[in-house]
């Protein structure tokens, strides 16, 4: 008798170029089970960006160096280089075919924006029923330029660039994998980067209000090494072995210039350092979550999911948690082993919070073939 085999497939090689790093993710399907074919998250200690050309010649050069397959390209960008805008529109062109939506979008965006229609590229979902102010869709914008500057640039090393996402969309999807949320539920995810900040609100799985803010995990590095009078290396070390803690007196910290001693309140003295910007997050958590809270009824809120390298700063989880009274959870596979079902899809995909963005956008890249 033959024995049938299970069908096997493969996602594009999914690239992230951030600011502090690259990431790279390649995910494949072997029947029903997902599994990492390999992922790559590699540290950038330039202090300038890399230029779109730069960007697609590293990736081709960190191609060889890992188990990727083929030489299909997904591409994964955040703000400022995709933009957020939510609008109202008439309900009857929603209706209409998806391009005819995209041009009437175009319009309304580059009127936003002070562009011409076609300097730019846009796609949209639908927002949730019942908005107060009648807003009922949310679109991304790029520029059109960049988005082309980025094809050639891959097809000159060789690469084909099948499509572009926005990180929001490939961590919805992640998340969404492992907390299946009610179509009333408000959620958040928090994707802390180095410079800055992008907040989403959640109804369901529709991203309803998208925010980015002014905070980064570079600055708290800064005043770290402000501080304690350390280099910005020795402070980051000191950020990512230590943490914050919040102890019983934080603010005694913020005047202390002393080098730091390896004792027991050091993650308090840390947390100190830090505690101002921190509490600026807050509180813009705090305002996009109300603003979407007071434009729908009946909502429950469940929880905010952290993301970005800067999730990685121990007790972050704890101190946001402990302030805004809900359950803060962290997008990172090690950390969720037993959230997914009995037959765990994705129990073979391998993730941290600095690589979800470019997992999620592979899975999507699967799901749309």
């Amino acid at each position: 008798m033959r024995v049938m085999q299970k069908r096997r497939r493969v996602s594009a090689v999914t690239f992230d170029p951030g600011r502090a790093g690259v990431r790279v993710s390649q995910i494949r399907t072997i029947g029903k089970r997902r599994e990492t074919q390999d992922v790559l998250a590699l540290p950038i200690h330039d202090e300038s960006e890399l230029s779109i050309e730069q960007a697609a010649h590293r990736l081709a050069r960190l191609m060889g160096q890992g188990d990727f397959s083929g030489r299909t390209i997904g591409l994964t960008l955040t703000p400022p280089h995709i933009a957020y805008h939510a609008l109202r529109i008439p309900g009857e062109l929603l209706a209409q075919p998806a391009s005819r939506v995209r041009e009437a979008l175009a319009w309304e965006v580059a009127r936003e924006t002070r562009v011409e229609p076609n300097e730019i590229e846009v796609r949209y979902w639908p927002l949730p029923q019942g908005h107060r102010q009648g807003l009922n869709v949310l679109a991304t914008s790029m520029s059109a330029a960049i988005a082309g500057r980025w094809f050639a640039a891959f097809a000159e090393q060789g690469l084909h660039l099948r499509r572009i996402d926005s990180s929001v969309s490939g961590l919805v999807r992640l998340a969404c994998a492992y907390w299946p949320p009610a179509s009333q539920e408000l959620w958040g995810i928090l994707d802390l980067g180095a410079q800055r900040t992008n907040f989403s609100v959640m109804i369901g799985r529709v991203p309803t209000y998208i925010r980015s803010l002014p905070v980064g995990s570079d600055p708290l590095t800064t005043r770290i090494s402000e501080g304690f009078e350390l280099t910005q290396q020795q402070a980051e070390q000191i950020k990512r072995r230590q943490g914050i803690r919040l102890g019983e007196n934080p603010n005694a910290s913020r005047d202390d210039r002393h080098r730091p001693r390896d004792d027991e309140n050091l993650s308090s003295v840390v947390f100190g350092l830090v505690r101002d910007p921190l509490e600026q997050l807050v509180s813009e958590i705090e305002r996009c979550s109300d603003y979407v809270m007071k434009n729908f009824a009946d909502l429950s809120v469940s929880r905010l999911v952290l993301a970005g390298g800067g999730a990685l700063l121990g007790g972050l989880d704890e101190y946001l948690e402990t302030i805004l009274g809900v359950p803060v959870v962290r997008l990172a596979s090690s950390a969720l082993q037993n959230q997914q079902p009995s037959d765990r899809p994705l129990g073979g995909v391998k993730f941290d919070t600095g690589t979800a963005a470019v997992t999620g956008a592979a899975l999507l890249d699967l799901e749309s073939r």
